[in-house]
Formats: structure tokens, sequence, C-alpha cells
């Protein structure tokens, strides 16, 4: 173990019969080693306690550490439901990379005003967007500077509506513990992936928790792909508060793919 993480041990009072056959691979100290020290004391202890009962520490070590191809495989296996969302972007006359949301719907109904809040601050002066529904369902980000005007559509893969999803959430909720985030043209992987993808709740009275995620940190060794990242994460519920907040890169007819492994549903109807 690292001398920090001994010296953490030891002002924490670590129990003495964990340390004596107590060792964690030299990887999961480094992924502990970035953590609030609050955190790795918490950490630390658990897997301590796990090891001396026998327990499996794998679903700690997932979360703290790189996520391995046999955990992905397993969330996947256990999923209630795959969602497939494509953003797409068409036209690059505006300077600028665009926001867009996923999911939230209580906001959509005010085509995401409070949720967009802040995120245009980067446009160019005098951009205005609107937002519209299109015929298959799909949101429409419109940017207009000027004579210029530029799109983002959201749009759900296969035969469902994604207006008619967004509207299903008023009874029913999801989570999701695994996604997958893929691109069509790697040339532009670098510069997609820099962007945060922030995420939480923004609730009807203005309360929020939100967090942001840089992705590229999220790469994992053994996939060896540029065009991809894949997110395993504690469980996330997708309720009408929740959503997801990114933007697109100056790139015209780039599409970024979303998938969603969801490991739970709440039908309220049925409660």
């Amino acid at each position: 173990m690292s001398k920090n993480l001994d010296t953490l041990l030891a002002n924490m009072g670590f129990e003495e019969n964990f340390e004596e056959n107590f060792n964690l691979d030299t990887k999961v100290v480094q992924a502990i080693e970035k953590l609030p020290v609050q955190d790795q004391a918490h950490i630390v202890r658990a897997m301590a306690v796990a090891k001396a009962t026998g327990s499996t520490e794998r679903g700690i070590v997932r979360r703290i550490g790189e996520a391995q191809p046999g955990d992905i495989h397993s969330l996947i296996a256990e999923s209630v439901g795959d969602l497939n969302l494509t953003v797409t972007r068409s036209g690059v006359s505006i300077n600028a990379v665009l926001p867009f949301v996923l999911f939230g719907y209580n906001d959509s109904v005010a085509k995401y005003a409070s949720t967009l809040r802040g995120f245009l601050n980067g446009l160019p002066a005098g951009t205005q967007l609107t937002i519209t529904i299109d015929a298959t369902g799909s949101y429409v980000f419109t940017y207009v500077n000027g004579a210029n005007t530029d799109t983002v559509t959201v749009e759900n893969l296969g035969n469902i509506n994604y207006q008619s999803f967004l509207s299903s959430m008023s009874n029913n909720f999801f989570a999701t513990k695994y996604f997958l985030i893929s691109v069509t043209d790697e040339a532009f992987a670098t510069a997609q992936f820099a962007q945060p993808l922030n995420y939480g709740l923004l609730s009807a009275l203005g309360m929020t928790g939100a967090n942001q995620m840089i992705l590229r940190s999220r790469t994992n060794s053994w996939m060896f792909r540029k065009d991809r990242i894949e997110v395993v994460m504690p469980e996330q519920k997708i309720v009408p508060d929740f959503s997801f907040v990114m933007s697109i890169v100056k790139a015209d007819g780039f599409s970024i793919g979303f998938d969603f492994f969801m490991s739970r549903r709440l039908n309220l109807n049925k409660m």
C-alpha cells in the first residue's frame, strides 16, 4: 500500500486485524488516492471489511477504478431495456459548439428554458434558439444568428417516438448504471469527448442537483477505440426532473449516439 494510504489508515485508527493480510492492487490504490480524503477512508474501510468477511469487493472496485469488460457485460445482461438516441448537427454557419438536452420531461414542456439557462452564454451575441418537435417526435434545436442557421436534432432510433417516450415519463421512471456514447467521425472524437456532460435534477421550484462529467477521462484501457466511451456510474434515476446537457462540436452531419441500458423501470400506474 502507498505511504499516503498507510498514513491515512494510521490516523483513522484502522483496525489492526485487517492490516496483516490486507493489500490493495496498485490500480485500485491510484484510483482511491484521487478521491477526497474522507471518501478514501470510507472506501478503504469498506473494502477491508469485505476482505475480512469473505465478501466480494467487485462492486466497490467498479465504482472507484476502471470498469472491466465483465462488469459491462453483466450490466447489459441485467438491463430491462435499451434506449438508443442519436444527436445530429446540421450546418456549421454558427462558429460555436451548440448545447442540447436529453430527457428532462418537465422542462421540455417549457422548451428547456430553465435547463439551458447558462449554457447559451458562450454563443455569439444575438444567437436565438427555438425548439420544435418534428413529425417523427424528434426534438429539433434551431440556432439562428442573423442569416446563419444551424440545427441539432435529438431522435430515438427504432420505432419509438422520442416525444412519446418523454411524455411517458409522467408515469414511468427509469434508472441506468451504464451507457455508451459513440461518434460517427473519429476526426472529431477528441473535441467532442472534451465537451463536459452535465447531468442532474432541475425541480419545478428551481432547486438543482447538478454534476459534471469529463467524458475523455472515462476511457478504459481495454477498449482501444477512439470513437466511443463507456460509462459505468452509480445508478441514475431518469425521473421527470432529470436531464443530460451536452454540446455538439462544429461539424456538419456529425452525430453522437447514446445507448442507455436501463437497470430498472417503475410504472406509477401500477402502484
